[in-house]
């Protein structure tokens, strides 16, 4: 399919524009994990994690699963029986397909295209993150042939796909810790370099955090996203790897509405972020003049005991799992709880024990976990406690669907808005 430069025209000008991420979709592309220095064990617990994530979502939307060639037999293997997810074979750098994937977008009368921005690994040889990226970098041209949409490529803009949430309504967020950093389109000089030398041989466009090259980025986000209003939020909570993204610290779950990360513990790693963050958001309004909604998502202090020491020696004492001991230690949390078991049943059947003692009490219980042990066992035990619940009654279920059904219920969140 062409590709359309920018000297030609850009998204907004042919009445294209992104919409939010909760807006229907008719697929979803993912990438077989593959890299050895991302995910440990040669990937194999990461493909795991994303079979199930790809099934989960198959359920609902159709996958399109990306593997390198060597990988091809055995990812086509794991999905032999799921007619839903199509196998392709693409050669991929890395399996992050949210950062390196195409941004599709919509004009409402039902064409479609695509941005294809400039990809460097989250930083080039500034502070990328690994070395090459030439495949990953061609990723979103190629998802783009494969729906059959034209894509629009801009000059010089270089950026992840996880540092732009959206409304759909003409409203974009985006971190001044990513997009204005040294790494990426800061990065771009006035001249290419003629050959290896001393780098950079040329001066560049435009100075990291300067006010010229947010000016610059405006611009072009506004013409390659068909956005009416950008806000700029200083700093994300993930310096060292994406330089903030944004999608790490909030996003937009309704026109209007954002969800954004916040704790009161000012001991928490990221305490001035979050409160930053929220600041700006709380107090800006959106390309409708409506001044946006902010829900508090708190973060976990602590969202998984199961690798604690004394979890561990609490269950060998015991002669229980450590899933076990995890309910008796979240039992000691003097706060309001929301339960999320998406595997061990063992967990579920304590937790329904703690509840009958009085010894806590869960503002929700998500219990999903998967198998044949006691599954649909412990699930019953749940439905049978007087707190309220979700359940997928069954063996069906997993970490996965846990995981969605946490997702949908903040979806579902600006229903129930002041």
């Amino acid at each position: 399919m062409r590709q359309i430069t920018e000297s030609e025209s850009t998204p907004k000008a042919d009445g294209f524009y992104m919409p939010a991420e909760f807006a229907p979709q008719d697929r979803v592309f993912m990438g077989w994990p593959n890299r050895p220095d991302t995910f440990a064990f040669g990937a194999v617990p990461a493909q795991r994690t994303y079979a199930g994530i790809a099934n989960a979502i198959s359920e609902f939307t159709p996958v399109v699963m990306c593997c390198n060639e060597a990988d091809y037999d055995n990812c086509k293997a794991v999905f032999k029986d799921n007619e839903r997810v199509t196998v392709m074979e693409m050669s991929i750098n890395d399996a992050w397909f949210r950062d390196t994937g195409a941004t599709f977008l919509v004009n409402g009368k039902g064409d479609k295209a695509a941005t294809d921005w400039h990809f460097n690994a989250y930083g080039g040889l500034v502070d990328g993150l690994y070395f090459p990226w030439d495949k990953d970098a061609k990723i979103a041209r190629k998802m783009a042939d494969y729906v059959g949409v034209r894509t629009y490529r801009p000059d010089h803009v270089i950026l992840e796909g996880g540092s732009i949430t959206v409304d759909g309504e003409g409203t974009l967020i985006v971190t001044d810790s990513c997009l204005l950093s040294g790494g990426r389109t800061a990065s771009v000089l006035v001249a290419h370099e003629p050959d290896a030398g001393d780098w950079p041989l040329y001066p560049r466009k435009y100075e990291p955090f300067s006010e010229e090259l947010r000016a610059y980025m405006t611009k072009e986000l506004e013409e390659y996203l068909g956005v009416e209003k950008v806000i700029w939020v200083k700093e994300g909570i993930d310096p060292e790897v994406t330089n903030g993204h944004i999608d790490d610290c909030a996003t937009f779950i309704a026109p209007g509405v954002v969800a954004c990360i916040w704790t009161d513990d000012p001991d928490y790693p990221f305490y001035r972020q979050c409160h930053e963050i929220y600041d700006t958001l709380v107090n800006a309004t959106d390309a409708k003049g409506r001044k946006l909604k902010v829900y508090k998502l708190p973060m976990p202090e602590k969202p998984c005991f199961m690798s604690d020491e004394d979890v561990a020696a609490l269950a060998k004492k015991n002669g229980t799992t450590r899933a076990t001991a995890s309910m008796d230690k979240a039992a000691g949390l003097d706060k309001k709880l929301i339960f999320a078991i998406g595997n061990a049943p063992t967990a579920l059947v304590r937790l329904y024990e703690l509840i009958e003692e009085g010894k806590i009490s869960p503002e929700l219980i998500i219990g999903v976990p998967v198998g044949f042990v006691n599954v649909v066992q412990s699930k019953e035990l749940i439905m049978h406690a007087d707190v309220p619940y979700i359940v997928a009654k069954g063996r069906k279920g997993g970490s996965n669907i846990a995981a969605c059904i946490v997702n949908a219920l903040l979806y579902m969140i600006d229903n129930r808005r002041d």
